[in-house]
């Protein structure tokens, strides 16, 4: 009778209880994403026409040229950070 009463013990309250703890969960982790997902094009994309074409490459354009520097700027003379702490290399002081 003890192997019994084992097999109806996942029927009690207390399994029931549980199962819907863990049926609430699941449903709800796999709810969590679904505010993630994009609500989509609202009408059809926008036309750009040849004229803000060809603004936006100007402005492409002068933006590339102003990250590469242009070339009107002159090569900057490297400044040695330790100068004041380093001898001057004609300097003969025996150490």
């Amino acid at each position: 009778m003890a192997i019994a009463s084992r097999g109806h013990r996942a029927l009690s309250s207390k399994g029931i209880g549980s199962a819907i703890k863990l049926g609430a969960a699941v449903i709800l982790i796999a709810l969590l994403p679904a505010s993630a997902y994009p609500q989509g094009q609202r009408g059809p994309p926008t036309v750009r026409s040849d004229a803000e074409k060809k603004e936006d490459a100007a402005i492409d354009k002068a933006y590339q040229q102003a990250i590469k520097g242009g070339g009107d700027k002159k090569p900057v003379a490297k400044k040695d950070p330790w100068d004041t702490v380093r001898p001057a290399a004609n300097d003969t002081m025996k150490r």
